[in-house]
């Protein structure tokens, strides 16, 4: 338990909180997929529509996007945090626009909710809790929060409860979305993307988020590794917790989402609340940086979702962490190269960074290495001037900022897509939301070095005591080197020749046409037999209308034959390229 010493006092009275909106939720129906399906056309639609490519239309697309997706939360939330990652995609504007996406705080009646709590545990609320407010202090898309007091324990908690259907509004909202990714991965319209990796990325974080079970678990485990960091993580009562109940000990502290607020309507009453709390903002940055840094460099096991509604400010510039539905794991290879990489570049070794960037890259297109490399090392180089600016806006030099465009180089010269690269984009990205807040004139590279101290004397105290286990850790090293030295002496073994991807790429823009064919037969189809739904863009008078009225009427079941036949082309064409492209498997030493 968090000793009292801890406890802050409160910021913002619970009397001062506006009400939380209370919504009734329903069993979702079949209806539901038809209308998310029409809702996210219409979007698409609107984003085609604008041919201008200025920082103003990126700002106000993003910003459609997210009030969209805020609005059917969930699931939904987390399709715009994946997107958010996407940096080597999208607009800097949209990442940002979207990396700020927040539940709608819509809570449901608490007498569902306390009948909810009793089916879990099988007995009367009053037997578990002596007090329990029906109100809740938060909600989410997916789950409320109560305050209680455990009646055995007298000490009181956080009833996190799981919002009525949840399960079933992502069964169809998941299975509304495979639809509409899967059609544009069968026209082979936007294979980078990525799509089907999107989706797996989307439903992993779903299905761990749904049961709360992944969460406490991860809570125990966490509770150990930040100890050590000074960061404090809730207890967890196992013995009322469920798939769809979490009961946690209730946290005496304030939320940073709640400074954030104070900072902006009462600078002063805020200031105030720091002196008398003993709260060094610059010092609970550091700390927060350092934290996130050992996670991912050392414990190889990090907070995913660390928005300032996950972190809470307790007194003496302590901090504590809540809400691990969301946890990242990287593996001890990929965190060793990344880590080498952010030391050669505290050390302004760019040309060693950069190299160590491309080895986190795994596959590597067939391009020119050379002037890969300059590109990287001018971004790492710029990245290094910005931090020491002292009156540039905080974006500009944050991490999340400088991945953003490090991603965009990535993507320029087609690299495949990174999970693990861009996973560190959102992390960082988030943590930004909190270090921007907290020290304005926050240098990462100063603090980055201070870490890399710290770690390297931490790393001394280790191999001190395990001095034992140096042989076989050499032995560890080896085996994963040599595998990546075969896998790298393999990929530049078979290479397709110039004529055959010549030749793919003139049958791939046949997909695509197909695929535009495809669109263009749907809307003339909408446009004659379900004209009410499209009417709406064909007021005015054009040449696309007059054309399509043109257009000759072959009945429902012609139109049909028509779709599926550009269908079954699309499909043999698209088997035809892959067989193209398979590379015959070459050993070295093999002649071409």
């Amino acid at each position: 338990m968090l000793k009292k010493k801890y406890y802050t006092t409160p910021l913002i009275r619970p009397e001062e909180r506006p009400p939380l909106k209370e919504v009734f939720y329903k069993k979702p129906t079949i209806f539901r997929v038809f209308w998310i399906i029409r809702k996210l056309f219409l979007l698409l639609f609107d984003f085609l529509r604008s041919k201008s490519s200025s920082d103003s239309v990126h700002k106000e697309r993003a910003v459609k996007c997210r009030h969209f997706l805020e609005t059917l939360g969930g699931m939904w939330i987390k399709i715009g945090q994946v997107l958010g990652m996407r940096s080597d995609l999208f607009h800097i504007e949209f990442c940002n626009e979207l990396s700020q996406l927040q539940d709608q705080a819509f809570a449901f009646p608490s007498e569902r909710s306390i009948e909810i709590i009793e089916e879990n545990l099988g007995r009367p609320i009053d037997d578990v809790f002596d007090r329990f407010d029906p109100k809740p202090f938060a909600a989410a898309s997916l789950s409320q929060v109560h305050k209680a007091r455990l009646r055995k324990k007298q000490c009181w908690v956080a009833v996190k409860v799981q919002r009525p259907f949840a399960a079933e509004y992502f069964r169809y909202d998941f299975c509304c979305l495979s639809r509409f990714f899967g059609l544009f991965e069968f026209f082979d319209v936007i294979e980078h993307f990525h799509l089907g990796d999107m989706l797996n990325e989307v439903r992993q974080m779903m299905e761990e988020e749904l049961d709360y079970r992944h969460e406490a678990n991860n809570m125990k485990k966490f509770g150990k590794v930040l100890k050590e960091h000074q960061i404090y993580v809730p207890k967890v009562y196992f013995k009322y917790s469920t798939k769809v109940i979490l009961v946690m000990e209730f946290l005496h502290g304030v939320f940073m989402s709640d400074y954030i607020n104070a900072l902006r309507a009462n600078p002063h009453k805020l200031a105030a609340w720091k002196a008398k709390n003993d709260i060094n903002s610059e010092k609970v940055a550091r700390r927060l940086l350092h934290s996130v840094l050992r996670q991912l460099y050392e414990d190889l096991i990090f907070h995913g979702d660390l928005h300032p509604g996950n972190i809470v400010l307790l007194k003496k510039n302590k901090l504590a962490f809540i809400d691990f539905g969301s946890v990242g794991i990287f593996d001890a290879e990929f965190s060793a190269r990344y880590n080498q990489h952010s030391r050669a570049i505290a050390k302004g070794e760019f040309s060693r960074a950069a190299d160590l960037l491309l080895l986190t890259m795994g596959k590597l297109p067939v391009l020119d290495i050379v002037t890969v490399k300059k590109e990287i090392m001018k971004n790492l180089e710029k990245q290094m001037n910005r931090s020491s600016i002292k009156n540039l806006p905080f974006r500009e030099k944050s991490i999340s900022g400088n991945s953003a465009e490090m991603n965009q180089t990535m993507a320029k010269y087609k690299f495949d897509i990174n999970w693990n690269l861009l996973k560190l984009g959102r992390t960082f990205g988030a943590i930004d939301q909190n270090l921007g807040i907290l020290n304005p004139a926050f240098n990462y590279l100063k603090e980055t070095k201070a870490y890399h101290i710290q770690a390297a004397k931490r790393k001394q105290c280790r191999m001190m005591s395990n001095f034992l286990n140096v042989f076989e850790k050499a032995s560890d090293l080896s085996s994963v080197i040599m595998p990546t030295i075969m896998s790298k002496a393999l990929q530049f073994g078979g290479m397709v020749n110039s004529g055959t991807r010549v030749a793919a790429f003139i049958f791939r823009l046949l997909s695509r046409s197909l695929f535009i064919v495809f669109l263009v037969s749907v809307w003339i189809y909408l446009y004659q037999h379900h004209n009410h739904i499209v009417d709406d863009y064909h007021e005015a008078e054009n040449w696309f209308t007059n054309w399509i009225e043109s257009i000759p009427n072959l009945g429902k079941s012609g139109w049909y034959l028509l779709l599926i036949l550009l269908v079954i082309m699309n499909k043999r064409l698209k088997k035809f390229i892959k067989n193209l492209l398979k590379e015959p498997t070459r050993f070295p030493g093999d002649k071409p």
